[in-house]
């Protein structure tokens, strides 16, 4: 993802101008959030080791990356399905 150079006026953050001189330095500190997530129609376990093969993953490291307390709560399972509801 770059920083477009303005066609007309200039880019500035905190009172300096952002160029095509500058603008790599500028774009190791920009991050982008997009909105709209992407979750995949698989099981937790799958989501949370994200791009690991099915049967490399080691359930006990899933397990210990799942802080989230409210998923716990819901009483969901590690092999329960996430995304795709409206399929």
């Amino acid at each position: 993802m770059g920083l477009l150079q303005p066609t007309d006026g200039s880019l500035e953050a905190d009172g300096q101008a952002i160029t095509s001189a500058n603008n790599r330095i500028w774009q190791a500190h920009i991050a982008h959030v997009p909105q709209a997530i992407f979750l995949p129609n698989n099981s937790f376990e799958e989501n949370i080791a994200f791009g690991a093969p099915k049967d490399q993953i080691d359930n006990q490291s899933v397990r210990e990356a799942a802080t989230n307390r409210v998923r716990y709560n819901l009483g969901l399972n590690c092999a329960a399905r996430m995304g795709g509801f409206n399929n």
